[in-house]
């Protein structure tokens, strides 16, 4: 990138702050910035209430609700055989680079330095959090 680009993308970025500051108040664009993150939420936790009707229903559309069904007995155990798997495969490949993302965060504020370390401690991180 030339110097003229980056002064040209700092430039606009700028004057778009300095017309928030000019034209609305911070607590307004706190209050808007709360209402979409809460709107961005909102649809985040539809797309995935849908994915899981859907992931389910393709799984048990055509079981017959009269008979047993074997499935019913060993899904969550499939379900359980993919989970480590998958966390065996970050733990290997991607772990670095989470736990230096959580260092740099605990790293930016202070009061949580102590857990940002013991979470991404890397005998640990994987273990840490509920059931």
């Amino acid at each position: 990138m030339s110097q003229h680009e980056i002064a040209t993308r700092t430039d606009w970025r700028h004057r778009i702050h300095e017309w928030r500051v000019t034209h609305i108040s911070d607590r307004m664009f706190l209050l808007v910035l709360a209402f979409f993150v809460g709107l961005l939420s909102a649809v985040a936790a539809f797309i995935l209430h849908s994915m899981i009707d859907l992931i389910g229903s393709l799984l048990t559309g055509k079981f017959t609700a009269t008979s047993y069904n074997w499935l019913y007995r060993h899904l969550p155990y499939l379900a359980f055989c993919e989970t480590c798997r998958q966390r065996q495969y970050i733990s290997r490949y991607h772990a670095n680079t989470i736990c230096h993302l959580v260092k740099q965060v605990a790293t930016e504020s202070p009061q949580h330095m102590v857990i940002g370390h013991c979470i991404s401690h890397h005998h640990r991180f994987w273990w840490f959090g509920g059931s």
